[in-house]
């Protein structure tokens, strides 16, 4: 079994006294089978014990067709332990955080013995951090021509670290807040916590309200 290890390291070149959650502009490459670990982690250093660590894969939402639907997870840290009742059923038994670390601010997940399915993106996210950046992404690669050979380690200069932009910034305080609701509902959600929609959320706002209206209208005809 190999582990790929991706860590991040050298001066940060962010806002002084701020807190920040930061992870890697470069994607963690990994071949089927693989052990990963996921880098992410809190500048300047802070005790994050005490907090609640998510981690996610965004581009996963409840079913808007589930009204019982609910976000699941990769990984739940909450009250100073794991929380596997909220957890996606294929992560289950092969994530870890490195609970001796929460203490210096490194909330790196462990992912074990890695699929094709595992590939995409991992939000690292700490609600209540009084912080200036509350989260940061991930990538991982499995790429199946790769083979397990040797322990991969890669140093990252500054320029590496990934500190999301508005947009993300955005489209997470939406998703964190909306993410149960129905697809029209949610983009209405959107507009109403953040004061922003894309053009292409608008039309499909619209679209996916008069769908429904149509819908009720016809069932009560």
């Amino acid at each position: 079994m190999v582990t790929v290890n991706l860590q991040i390291c050298g001066p940060i070149r962010l806002a002084q006294g701020q807190l920040h959650v930061v992870g890697s502009l470069q994607p963690v490459v990994a071949a089927p089978g693989d052990d990963v670990i996921l880098p992410c982690q809190v500048e300047p250093a802070f005790n994050v014990a005490g907090l609640t660590v998510e981690w996610s894969k965004p581009d996963l939402r409840p079913d808007p067709n589930d009204r019982l639907s609910r976000v699941e997870y990769v990984h739940l840290y909450r009250d100073a332990h794991e929380v596997p009742d909220m957890k996606l059923p294929s992560y289950i038994g092969r994530t870890a955080l490195f609970t001796d670390s929460l203490r210096d601010g490194n909330i790196s997940l462990r992912i074990t013995n890695v699929t094709l399915e595992d590939q995409g993106r991992y939000r690292c996210f700490i609600p209540k951090l009084k912080g200036q950046t509350k989260f940061s992404i991930v990538r991982l690669i499995v790429d199946p021509s790769l083979t397990e050979t040797a322990t991969t380690e890669t140093q990252l200069d500054p320029e590496n670290f990934h500190v999301p932009d508005l947009n993300e910034e955005i489209d997470n305080k939406a998703e964190y807040v909306c993410g149960l609701r129905y697809e029209y509902m949610y983009y209405e959600c959107k507009a109403a916590v953040t004061g922003v929609l894309r053009d292409n959320e608008q039309t499909s706002m619209h679209a996916k309200f008069n769908a429904a209206l149509i819908i009720v209208t016809l069932s009560h005809s």
